[in-house]
């Protein structure tokens, strides 16, 4: 089941859209009156999809879509329907620029047609996943793929707790980094060894190769 949340300060149109959703079995619908209530709920759940108004109080709907679009914003990547009623071309364009996903103007769809709206936009993503150099899907809402990460599977906690060979990593498609070997470090000072407080820390102390307490390696 699929959880919107639906940004509209018209209390008896926000009722009307809700309802509507509800009804269908397919959604759980959480409200917000204004641009404020929104980024404050958006900060503190995750939503599959924001329909999102313009004309609201406190912060505008363009402005909550500039927020949610920021590049440090854990919601840059949800989808962001706009429903309104202004239909203005440059409004338009410009909320496409900022990274809206759609846009719809009430006046030309019924409760019940953005509901299909939705439907045809969640079927959309769920027609056309990101397919890997493997063949493996990935559907909305899953994992991202491991192709598309900056980091090599021996570079990462992973490899701590699920060790594997270069070898099995690059055929499940994963980055391999051919690290320097930890041989050629000589360990000059346990850890038992290690002063209690920095302050009782000798400058020399940058000069040691330090064995980890936790894995043996040298730092």
């Amino acid at each position: 089941m699929k959880t919107i949340l639906l940004v509209e300060d018209d209390f008896h149109i926000q009722e009307i859209y809700r309802t509507t959703f509800i009804k269908t079995g397919n959604y759980t619908v959480e409200t917000a009156s204004d641009g404020q209530e929104a980024l404050v709920k958006l900060g503190s759940h995750i939503y599959d999809l924001i329909l999102l108004d313009i004309m609201l109080p406190k912060v505008t709907g363009i402005d909550v879509l500039r927020a949610m679009r920021a590049p440090t914003s854990p919601t840059k990547d949800t989808p962001i329907i706009l429903i309104t009623n202004l239909g203005q071309e440059d409004i338009i364009k410009e909320a496409f620029k900022i990274g809206a996903d759609g846009y719809l103007i009430k006046a030309q769809f019924t409760p019940l047609d953005i509901v299909r709206e939705v439907d045809a936009f969640f079927q959309q993503m769920k027609e056309m996943p990101y397919i890997d150099k493997k063949g493996r899907k990935y559907f909305y809402g899953e994992f991202f793929p491991t192709e598309l990460s900056t980091f090599a599977y021996n570079e990462t906690l992973a490899q701590q707790y699920y060790p594997m060979t270069k070898e099995e990593a690059l055929t499940q498609g994963y980055l391999w980094k051919d690290l320097p070997s930890q041989a050629r470090y000589k360990i000059t000072l346990s850890p038992e060894n290690l002063p209690d407080h920095i302050r009782d820390a000798p400058d020399s102390i940058v000069k040691e190769v330090i064995e980890c307490m936790q894995c043996g390696k040298a730092f």
